[in-house]
């Protein structure tokens, strides 16, 4: 019997204590900045591209006019972090299986 009197209390304290003041997003904000994300000189966003850099810029830019707080006091919206770029060794396909023969003289 407990569970269940304890349930609709948590989801009574969930609701007390979330954020106050928030708007919600209308659909033409939305569509602004989707439109902005998937446009071609973002390039599709991947790792280590220029698009990319674009994109980091573009929510940074967001995050400053909506008013967002920085994390911690910092400087930037943007966080730095090491990432390791996979680079093919051959040019070979990954799914290619090479065999040697070996030859008798």
């Amino acid at each position: 019997m407990k569970p269940f009197f304890l349930l609709p209390l948590f989801f009574i304290s969930t609701v007390t204590f979330s954020q106050k003041g928030l708007k919600a997003i209308s659909l033409k904000e939305t569509t602004r900045i989707e439109t902005a994300l998937a446009a071609d000189n973002m390039e599709g966003r991947r790792a280590f591209t220029p698009g990319n850099e674009k994109a980091a810029a573009f929510i940074a830019d967001e995050f400053q006019r909506i008013g967002l707080k920085k994390w911690n006091e910092q400087e930037s919206y943007l966080q730095t972090f090491q990432m390791l770029k996979k680079s093919m060794l051959t040019s070979a396909p990954a799914t290619a299986l090479i065999f040697h023969k070996k030859v008798k003289k």
